[in-house]
């Protein structure tokens, strides 16, 4: 192991640090109220309501820690939770938990910005031991991926996620394959990641190849390597309880168990309509936020030149070994989704450390390995500029989004059209992403994640719709396959109705590229054609 060089360390602490107040900038924007941050991110409006059940007085403790354990919102587990807490609770006792954008910069921020930092420097430390400029190099390297930049810049489970990671993979490479004290350290870790998102489980068919190796090189027994697998599931199974409290009652693994079940069905099948899956969709999703061909060419290289350098062999199989079970996951049995490939492709793209050559290194070196070293060397340069371009752009469009917002214009151009039915108090149904601030200025709203249909409309008798044209172009895509084919034919009558200006029993009243506004014929009547 190297010596950690103290200037290395400083220059790292004031990146992290300069890092961490950048994003605080567009992790504050967009966040008026709670309206704004359910049209910019649906999922952040879901866990905030969560947080503000756990979080809000009770009358007795009893209560309050039934409240706190059993959140009833399973679709992540209890150490997410928890964690939000924290500036949550510290908000509330200053008064201060009204306050939306603080809120949300601060949840943003110390959930997901800080722990993606931390990650990023463990995986540094795995590589260099923050021994010398190499470290710095891929630090910056990681900071500047897409998909780390687009994630610093929302709450949601993967930050932490990714750090768990990390640290699972961090006490793995300190055990060096000895299936010591720090093996079984990374199996808690390993449980904790698994009650947080289950993507932890992946790490029972990572640490497989490991035990296989020993057993061929017979530095272990069958028996004595399927004892260490054992254990450590055991050990993982034992501390994925103890951080999810809740499946210690009945109704809490219940509640757990129908959640999995809806949500598995839904990432595999698809949100009403069923989601196109494989590599050639993935590959799609995974070049703006991940890189091009070449770039990825480049890590392929660095892998091979950790698989031949014997001091970086056990860390590139355990990296691999990480890499590959959830890699196929979400290439093919999920529809892609950036967010779900960052906890095995950061690590991975550390291997890029390889590339760096020292004067020993180079010595040693055919001329091929040279020669490519240094092309893939500038392959990584000029995909880290595009890179840099394009966050650029990402965080200038995250810091505007409040100004740029198609769905805050159109609401107040429909609020102004309104006007004359706002005394009435209409009943106004909204698509979960047109921006309505709750209670004002219409008190009777509502939406619906699902598919939209005639009967919806009528059982609900709503005065005033709110409609995104996004939507209907969606449901009526003729290459769409719902998840419920029937269910979607019902809901394309409807929707064929929004895109011809003729539902049943309404009149177009107001339209933009975003969306239309319709009212009921009565009413239409009434206020805008009345003399």
């Amino acid at each position: 192991m190297k010596k950690a060089n103290k200037w290395v360390i400083l220059v790292l602490a004031l990146l992290t640090i300069a890092t961490f107040v950048v994003f605080i900038f567009p992790n504050k924007a967009g966040s008026e109220n709670e309206a704004m941050v359910n049209i910019f991110e649906p999922d952040e409006y879901a866990t905030f309501t969560v947080i503000d059940r756990m979080t809000s007085p009770k009358p007795d403790r009893p209560s309050f820690l039934q409240h706190y354990f059993h959140y009833n919102f399973y679709h992540y587990g209890f150490p997410y939770f928890s964690i939000s807490s924290i500036p949550a609770f510290i908000l509330r006792w200053t008064n201060q938990f009204q306050n939306t954008p603080l809120l949300m910069v601060s949840l943003r921020q110390f959930v997901n910005v800080l722990p993606s930092l931390i990650a990023i420097l463990i995986l540094v430390y795995i590589q260099d031991q923050f021994s010398s400029y190499k470290s710095i190099l891929l630090y910056l390297i990681l900071l500047t991926i897409p998909a780390i930049v687009q994630n610093n810049m929302w709450w949601h489970p993967d930050g932490l996620v990714f750090l768990l990671t990390a640290l699972t993979l961090f006490f793995l490479w300190k055990d060096e394959q000895r299936f010591r004290k720090h093996f079984f350290i990374a199996a808690i870790f390993a449980g904790i990641l698994t009650a947080t998102k289950l993507i932890g489980v992946f790490f029972l068919a990572a640490i497989v190849p490991i035990l296989l190796i020993q057993i061929k090189q017979k530095k272990q027994k069958f028996v004595e390597a399927m004892g260490y697998w054992a254990l450590f599931a055991f050990i993982m199974a034992i501390s994925f309880v103890i951080f999810n409290p809740f499946l210690f009652s009945f109704e809490g693994i219940s509640r757990y168990a129908f959640t999995l079940y809806n949500e598995f069905t839904l990432i595999s099948k698809g949100y009403d309509l069923v989601y196109v899956k494989g590599f050639a969709a993935a590959w799609k999703g995974i070049q703006p936020a991940y890189g091009s061909l070449p770039f990825f060419l480049a890590i392929i290289f660095s892998f091979y030149l950790g698989l031949k350098e014997k001091a970086k062999q056990k860390l590139s199989v355990l990296l691999l070994c990480w890499l590959v079970p959830l890699t196929f996951t979400v290439l093919f049995t999920t529809h892609f989704k950036y967010q779900y490939w960052l906890p095995s492709a950061i690590p991975a793209f550390s291997m890029l450390y390889m590339l760096f050559p020292d004067k020993e290194q180079l010595k040693k070196d055919k001329l091929w390995i040279k020669i490519a070293r240094f092309a893939f060397l500038g392959v990584v340069v000029v995909q880290m500029v595009f890179f840099n371009i394009q966050n650029v752009k990402a965080y200038d469009a995250q810091l505007h989004r409040e100004e740029t917002s198609e769905s805050i214009q159109f609401y107040h151009k429909a609020v102004e059209v309104l006007e004359p039915t706002i005394p009435e108090n209409p009943n106004v149904y909204y698509d979960y992403r047109v921006y309505l601030p709750f209670g004002q200025p219409f008190s009777h709203n509502y939406t619906s994640f699902e598919m939209l249909d005639y009967n919806y409309i009528e059982e609900h008798k709503f005065d005033i719709l709110l409609l995104i044209n996004q939507r209907v172009k969606d449901y009526l895509n003729p290459n769409a396959e719902g998840v419920d084919q029937d269910k979607l034919e019902s809901a394309r009558v409807f929707y064929r109705g929004v895109r011809d200006n003729e539902i049943k029993g309404y009149k177009l009243l107001y339209e933009e590229d975003f969306g239309k506004v319709f009212i009921r014929d009565d009413w239409y009547e009434k206020y805008y054609q009345s003399p």
